[in-house]
């Protein structure tokens, strides 16, 4: 019998090809959609046609610990006229999950907070179009 876990450590981010360093507790990202993919439409009848919505537009959220490097690179590339960069995200403690987008752009700049104790930085992208993959967990055997 064994079980299911996920380990932070394996979660590996790379905006522009820069890897990012010290993300932050909880979530430490989260992709998603702005629009579902498919429609149904039915008719008086009964009958019904699903309609496949092409577009793949969405919001990707980085967390990073306020003190992280990255927040520094990630700047630096706001800065620079905002230009469309790639990410890539990929996830080793599952059976490889990936989730990436060729081009995406910062919507949302972390505001700027002092505190007495360590914040989080949330950087929001835009992404015009997110490949996901789901692979799920890896088993770890106990016998």
């Amino acid at each position: 019998m064994g079980y299911f876990r996920m380990d932070p450590k394996k979660v590996n981010l790379n905006i522009a090809g820069v890897d990012m360093k010290g993300l932050g507790d909880g979530a430490m990202v989260m992709a998603e959609f702005d629009d579902d993919w498919v429609e149904v439409h039915s008719g008086t009848q009964g009958e019904y046609a699903f309609i496949l919505k092409p577009g793949r537009v969405g919001t990707l959220t980085i967390r990073l610990s306020n003190w992280s490097p990255s927040n520094l690179a990630l700047s630096v590339l706001a800065q620079t006229n905002n230009v469309a960069v790639p990410f890539i995200g990929t996830d080793k403690s599952t059976n490889s999950d990936v989730f990436t987008t060729p081009a995406m752009m910062l919507k949302t700049m972390p505001a700027w907070t002092k505190e007495d104790v360590a914040t989080i930085n949330e950087w929001v992208y835009t992404f015009g179009e997110m490949v996901i993959v789901h692979s799920g967990a890896k088993e770890v055997d106990f016998s």
